[in-house]
């Protein structure tokens, strides 16, 4: 028989390369709505995005993970995890707090499941992409009515090894059918997957994007090994290749 011991490490290995993200972000003109025109000439793309709201999407565990059932996924304008303190401390953006019942109202009876999905969709996907009917509404209103430059939309995923068919079959074909016989439940055990992207309201298209998965976690996890201090939280290192945002003083 295979030995399953020698696989698993094979099969993290497998998992990590295939979870790396790195940043992305648009090579097109970004256009602010809250100011018109910077005092001085400053190199900006994503930062000229100076008033953002930010949005957070919450992803329960699948079924694969063990669960009773698979989970949903949850809106919230709160910040629990401080990640707009981390922006306004290190990055200079200015964060417009959305009134919870105005919110609700935008969105309209039953618009809140469609919206997320929408929002779920971008987040998945890969590269640039325009905005979905509800979110790109709500993009315009932001603009016109609340001068916000852009949308963020912070999501975390609570997943596991065993929700990804690929890394499931690929193992079980690598233990010769052992890991379907002898499940290794360490599969089941969850892990947070962050993405964030960034909306630009004036064209509702994403200018931005990055994601923290099993590779940054690795890397973070041997930076920290190496060094005295405690590495990078998975947030700041989400938010370490945003560019700085265009300093208000030098904008009219």
């Amino acid at each position: 028989m295979t030995d399953v011991s020698f696989c698993r490490p094979v099969a993290l290995a497998v998992s990590v390369a295939l979870a790396g993200c790195a940043p992305w972000q648009t090579s097109e003109p970004v256009t602010p709505a809250s100011y018109e025109v910077s005092r001085a000439k400053v190199s900006r793309t994503v930062g000229k995005l100076r008033r953002l709201v930010v949005l957070r999407i919450d992803e329960a565990p699948p079924k694969a993970c063990g669960q009773a059932f698979d989970g949903g996924a949850g809106l919230a304008l709160d910040d629990p995890t401080g990640f707009v303190g981390t922006m306004i401390t290190h990055k200079g953006y200015e964060v417009v707090v959305l009134d919870a019942s105005r919110f609700a109202a935008w969105l309209g009876a039953g618009g809140g499941d469609d919206f997320v999905d929408e929002l779920l969709a971008r987040l998945h996907e890969p590269g640039d992409g325009s905005a979905a009917p509800l979110t790109a509404a709500l993009l315009e209103r932001l603009r016109a009515e609340e001068r916000v430059d852009g949308l963020l939309v912070l999501g975390t995923e609570l997943t596991c090894l065993n929700a990804n068919p690929a890394l499931r079959g690929a193992y079980t074909l690598g233990t010769l059918g052992a890991h379907a016989l002898w499940p290794d439940r360490t599969w089941q055990q969850t892990y947070p997957v962050h993405r964030v992207l960034v909306f630009e309201t004036t064209s509702a298209r994403v200018v931005w994007r990055n994601e923290w998965n099993a590779m940054n976690q690795a890397a973070d996890h041997f930076r920290s090994m190496a060094s005295p201090t405690d590495g990078p939280l998975p947030l700041e290192s989400l938010l370490e290749p945003l560019e700085p945002a265009v300093p208000k003083v030098l904008t009219r």
